[in-house]
Order: C-alpha cells, then structure tokens, then sequence
C-alpha cells in the first residue's frame, strides 16, 4: 500500500467500517462513529452542485466530524504509538543524527492548519463553488521557482 492515490483512499473509505467492527473493542464505537463522519462528510464535500440544503447538511456534518474526531484523539491519547522505521531513518537523515533514543511517539495531532480548514469547507462552496469548478494549479504554479 505506497504511495496511495486519492481515489485509494476513498476505495478505503466507502467499505472499511465492516473490517474495522469489533476489531478495537475498547474503541468500536467511536472509530466506527469517526469513520462514518469522514465517510459521510467527503460524500457531501464531493458533491459536484449543491443546493442550500446540501450547504446546510455539509456544515452540520463538518461540526460533527470535527467534534468526533476530538474525541478520538482524546479517547486515544494514551495509546502509545511510534513512527515506523522507515519514518525513523528519514527523520535521522533530515537531522543529521544517528539513533539517539529509538523511534519517537507519536500521536493524533488535530492542531494542524490542513485540519483547521476542514471547518471552512462549506464557507468555501458557498463563495467559490464546488471542488470540481476551481483548481489550485495557479497558486502551486506561483510557487515554483
């Protein structure tokens, strides 16, 4: 499973939940709650035209995900996770340092701008249109020196 494309990941999506049932049993109900919320939220986010009650559903369902995924982060903040190997030896060679203390924890971090701007997304399709109608071409050109 490297280097996924997007269209993998919604593959994922759309039929994860019965794999992923009772799989965690101390953490079933909220991954099945979390999943369904991205799975139903991209579908709504993917819509190609909208209509007011579209835009309504969309942003109830963005505070929805976002108040489910809190609580999954914060559900699972005492799990003790790590980076892989492979994320161990990239970080090593970007730092310049040999295995000082073995792989770091890791953790959910929500507080992220990318995941800030999920809270946006409906704002945007009421301005700009949807995800079909506009590209981020231009600005990614501008940056490329």
């Amino acid at each position: 499973m490297k280097k996924m494309a997007a269209r993998d990941f919604e593959d994922i999506m759309q039929c994860i939940i019965p794999p992923l049932e009772g799989l965690f049993p101390k953490f079933n109900k909220i991954l099945l709650d979390l999943w369904f919320d991205m799975a139903h939220w991209h579908c709504l986010a993917k819509l190609r035209m909208h209509s007011s009650s579209t835009v309504t559903l969309l942003k109830e369902q963005t505070s929805e995900l976002g108040r489910t995924t809190r609580q999954f982060a914060k559900d699972t903040e005492d799990i003790d996770t790590y980076e892989t190997p492979r994320e161990e030896r990239i970080r090593q060679k970007r730092d310049g340092k040999a295995a000082e203390g073995g792989r770091k924890r890791k953790r959910l971090n929500i507080e992220t701008p990318k995941f800030h701007a999920v809270g946006y997304y409906y704002w945007l399709v009421t301005r700009v249109g949807t995800t079909d109608s506009v590209s981020t071409q231009i600005v990614s050109l501008a940056f490329t020196f």
